[in-house]
């Protein structure tokens, strides 16, 4: 470097002191180590939330079903109203900046905390409304919060990050439903010691989030405000002043994975309301043993988002969702006409590919075509729209399979998949998302994130 001498007047280049090249080597060391802490926290938290969530999610129903006594419909009308709470999470994440995703974590996860233990004391109808409530409103929160504060990661290690989100959140459905089972056949076949057992585990989420020493500094998300003057791109890709859903519907990346995960949530949820009820009700497994048919789904999932992981970024993402999609109707086709249990299983095993590559592929989508100022609100759109087909979903399919079965319903569920299939896979649309970048952005002086 150049070093001004007072005495001589004149100025000469000299290197680094051996000791300050090391100091400065030990900094970088550090925020690297402190960085990659912060990622392994959020997916120990990522883990946690989603195994508890998964459990409610899937165990609402038939808790429904034994202690209140619920039908088809009314079940169906309670998990809309579970998912139409989340649409208010979803709204309150999308207003939380990039910086500050891990706060609208602990938010989110605190609500379903106390969602689980309304739901493990019991009560009559009100209760149970309340519970759902609950869980709608802080998964909507923490879900696209997490998604916002991994996708936040440089451009180097985005993929690789939302990859291993993908695989925790795998992970912790596949080993879920295990314990659960064990808890539930160990407690006698009660329901409610399952719900209990599961808020202690999201409970651990919260504990492993405010460990100081496990992500303040170098967290992915954690990124300092803006300050006056700097750059802060408020313009949609593709230019123009607009913002919103409209602007982001005409990313053709956000565009994309939206559609993609359509063509998966629709079923899924169909799937995650009605499949423990389908494998006690018409293949005859126990109240222990009904969230087992669950395990081949997950299992498959995890196996195939390792391999996500391996093989980030993943470039033919065109070619994922073609096969994701064409894996949904085979699988739907095998739910539906399942004769016993090895074939359910089997059915949910095929259910499982899409699964898991869908959204990891999706998030990285979104992160890779939308500026990071928008990435909390681009996260939140999508979560929005997902929990809307949340909402319908069950509404419509409930009464449908109350009137005609749940193969029938699986087969009518089909019908939306056909639909997206054939957006998803064009390849102009592709093409339009592979042409030239979007518009630069003009420097803006506002402070914050960018809202849609």
């Amino acid at each position: 470097m150049w070093v001004y001498h007072a005495r001589l007047g004149i100025v000469s280049r000299q290197s680094l002191e051996p000791q300050a090249v090391q100091g400065v080597r030990g900094i970088a060391l550090v925020s690297r180590m402190r960085g990659r802490y912060a990622l392994l926290a959020l997916l120990v938290v990522a883990f946690f939330f989603r195994a508890a969530q998964n459990m409610a999610q899937t165990t609402l129903g038939l808790l429904g079903r034994e202690a209140l006594h619920l039908g088809s419909g009314m079940i169906g009308a309670e998990a809309a109203l579970s998912a139409g709470s989340g649409l208010v999470g979803v709204y309150a994440a999308s207003k939380v900046p990039t910086h500050q995703a891990r706060r609208g974590v602990g938010v989110g996860i605190s609500l379903m905390v106390v969602s689980l233990a309304m739901f493990a004391i019991g009560g009559g109808l009100v209760v149970f409304s309340l519970a759902a409530i609950l869980l709608g409103l802080g998964g909507g929160l923490a879900f696209p919060s997490l998604a916002t504060a991994l996708g936040a990661a440089g451009e180097g290690a985005r993929d690789r990050a939302l990859a291993a989100y993908g695989m925790a959140l795998s992970a912790s459905l596949a080993v879920g439903p295990l314990v659960q089972s064990a808890v539930i056949a160990a407690a006698g076949g009660s329901l409610r010691v399952g719900f209990a057992t599961f808020a202690a585990v999201a409970s651990l989420a919260l504990v492993v989030l405010g460990c100081p020493r496990l992500g303040r500094a170098g967290e992915p998300g954690a990124h300092p405000r803006p300050s006056a003057g700097s750059s802060a791109p408020s313009s949609p890709p593709g230019g123009g002043s607009e913002t919103g859903m409209m602007s982001l519907w005409r990313n053709p990346s956000w565009r994309l994975a939206t559609l993609a995960q359509l063509l998966y949530q629709i079923p899924f949820t169909a799937i995650v309301v009605f499949g423990a009820i389908y494998a006690r009700e018409d293949f005859g497994f126990g109240t222990a043993e009904a969230s087992m048919v669950f395990v081949s789904f997950f299992i498959l999932s995890l196996i195939v988002r390792a391999g996500v992981v391996v093989k980030s970024p993943i470039r033919h993402k065109r070619a994922a969702f073609v096969i994701s999609g064409v894996a949904t109707l085979v699988g739907l086709v095998g739910l539906a006409s399942a004769r016993g249990p090895v074939e359910l299983l089997m059915a949910m095993a095929v259910l499982g590919l899409p699964h898991a590559l869908i959204f990891p592929v999706s998030l990285a989508l979104v992160a890779q075509g939308v500026p990071q100022s928008r990435l909390a609100a681009a996260n939140a759109a999508l979560a929005g729209i997902m929990t809307v087909a949340t909402v319908i979903t069950p509404a419509l399919m409930g009464p449908l399979a109350g009137h005609w079965g749940l193969r029938a319903m699986f087969v009518v569920v089909m019908l939306p998949v056909v639909g997206l299939v054939l957006p998803v896979s064009s390849r102009r649309a592709w093409a339009e998302m592979e042409g030239p970048g979007p518009v630069p952005e003009p420097v803006s002086g506002r402070h914050g994130d960018a809202k849609g």
